[in-house]
């Protein structure tokens, strides 16, 4: 079977589940996973896990994140994962 199909039917089970599934591209790093699966945090472990993992999203300076960017951002926050602007060092 094609990873294609194997990938859409994973997907379509984690977003049965109330997740998502996104697709991970990493230039410039060989042999990562194909897949980032994000299920549901509960509320009373939403603390634990943000400070181990967090999303972010790099901008210029006074840039403001896309359209399709601000939905992403807001999928993943709904999951219960903090998600970051960074738009300075």
């Amino acid at each position: 079977m094609r990873e294609s199909k194997i990938e859409k039917a994973h997907k379509r089970a984690i977003e049965n589940e109330g997740g998502r599934s996104y697709k991970w591209v990493s230039p410039g790093c060989t042999g990562v996973p194909d897949l980032i699966d994000l299920k549901p945090i509960p509320e009373k472990h939403r603390a634990i896990v943000a400070k181990y993992i967090q999303f972010n999203e790099c901008k210029q300076k006074n840039k403001k994140p896309r359209i399709r960017q601000k939905r992403v951002i807001n999928e993943i926050q709904s999951l219960g994962f903090k998600v970051g602007i960074i738009d300075e060092i």
